[in-house]
């Protein structure tokens, strides 16, 4: 094949005017074209970093809120289970409070049965006593027995008319009644007033009764109080104690 200088210097020349027409027509607006596109992606790039930082932001902010929820969250239980237990301790203390007092008021009312009843029963154990006290003593009095023990009330008149003085208006008449279980004598009578005279200074009126429910012994009557020193006024006396009365020998 030979060698054309003068064809290959030609189509040299229009492949430098085919460049210069692409660069003129083509290769510029590409270029543009091109510039348009970087651009765009370089903004594209820049709004994608600019939203992932908003997105991280964000991010931020919602685990800082989620944390202050957390913690709120926990100071909300913490306080509602702190005033669950308070609630529970004051209906706890309210209902042992209660208890308590239920418990205290039937034993309250146990102790007043409880004494009702021991009174009840000393009562009618010393009722059951002195019956039969005063049944033993009626098969075995006497009138021997009754007589000693007017002797020995002889012996106490000072003492009763120590007490009947203390209860007297001074420059009164003294009455006073004289129960006994037997019928005194003359002789028994006139001594009784004469040891009551003799020991309360002043006139003194009697009256003489008899009481075969005394038993044996005697008693004095003055206003309101005997002086009982009858067998019955001892077993009466034996049936106050046992019953919790407690009385003494004067009434």
């Amino acid at each position: 094949m030979k060698f054309d200088l003068w064809t290959f210097l030609f189509q040299i020349v229009n492949f430098v005017v085919l460049l210069y027409i692409l660069k003129r027509l083509l290769f510029k607006p590409i270029r543009e074209i091109m510039e348009k596109r970087r651009k765009a992606i370089n903004d594209a790039l820049s709004g994608a970093e600019g939203k992932r930082q908003e997105a991280e932001k964000l991010k931020g902010e919602l685990g800082e809120e989620l944390g202050k929820q957390k913690k709120l969250r926990q100071e909300a239980e913490s306080k509602m289970r702190a005033e669950v237990d308070e609630e529970r301790k004051r209906l706890l203390e309210g209902a042992r409070a209660d208890a308590d007092k239920a418990i205290e008021k039937e034993r309250a009312v146990f102790e007043v049965e409880k004494r009702k009843f021991e009174s009840d029963l000393r009562e009618k154990a010393a009722e059951v006593v002195s019956d039969y006290a005063a049944n033993v003593l009626k098969d075995v009095s006497d009138e021997d027995l009754h007589r000693s023990i007017v002797r020995k009330f002889r012996g106490e008149v000072e003492k009763i008319a120590s007490d009947i003085s203390g209860i007297e208006h001074p420059g009164e008449a003294v009455a006073l009644k004289v129960i006994s279980a037997f019928p005194l004598d003359g002789g028994e009578a006139d001594e009784i007033k004469k040891a009551f005279e003799t020991s309360l200074g002043k006139k003194v009126s009697f009256s003489f009764d008899t009481d075969a429910a005394l038993i044996a012994g005697i008693a004095v009557r003055a206003d309101d109080k005997v002086y009982d020193f009858s067998l019955q006024g001892q077993i009466r006396s034996l049936r106050d104690k046992l019953g919790g009365a407690g009385n003494s020998w004067k009434s």
